[in-house]
């Protein structure tokens, strides 16, 4: 979904469910994809707040690159409805919607494809820590989420894919780990 300029006003709904629900939602897709688990981390979610309210305040997502940690890998969401909801979108609305992603991936010829990128990042075994945002709302008539987590170490590094993205459990990884 592509996002559009935000409107209206937001807020920083960073909460510790929230942060629990994504430990909790991103920790299960790596599990399923023989990858260790990511730790919770407060300079990354520091972080991760200054990147999601920058795109607040800007034209979407793009407009927060400046100061991009070179360490770091970023994976968004973006959601709108007509009217406002009694709450904002979850960590597990925004984890399912990456893991769409996976069908796109070939783990047979494993490199960098666009449309799995959110994916990959997500499943990417050497990355060991998170850090993660939200901010919600909008203009009447007009409700918006904006989730941004980082990761480090940074991921979809072309010719490292073979070593940390694996197939589901039931399929055989790989074993080219490092």
């Amino acid at each position: 979904m592509t996002a559009v300029p935000p409107q209206g006003d937001f807020h920083d709904s960073t909460t510790g469910a929230f942060l629990k629900g994504m430990l909790r939602a991103v920790n299960s897709v790596r599990a399923r994809h023989h990858a260790p688990p990511v730790r919770l981390h407060d300079g990354l979610t520091r972080y991760a707040r200054s990147r999601v309210h920058g795109f607040c305040r800007g034209s979407g997502p793009g407009s927060g690159d400046k100061g991009f940690h070179v360490k770091t890998s970023e994976v968004l969401y973006w959601g709108s409805s007509g009217r406002r909801r009694s709450g904002a979108a979850d960590a597990r609305e925004a984890v399912d919607q990456w893991y769409t992603e996976a069908p796109e991936y070939d783990f047979d010829n494993p490199g960098f494809n666009p449309r799995a990128g959110h994916f990959t990042q997500l499943v990417w075994r050497r990355s060991a820590l998170i850090g993660a945002a939200r901010a919600v709302g909008g203009a009447p008539g007009k409700y918006e989420t904006y989730i941004a987590v980082e990761f480090e170490h940074c991921g979809n590094i072309e010719g490292e894919f073979m070593h940390n993205v694996f197939p589901a459990a039931g399929r055989a990884p790989r074993l080219f780990l490092r």
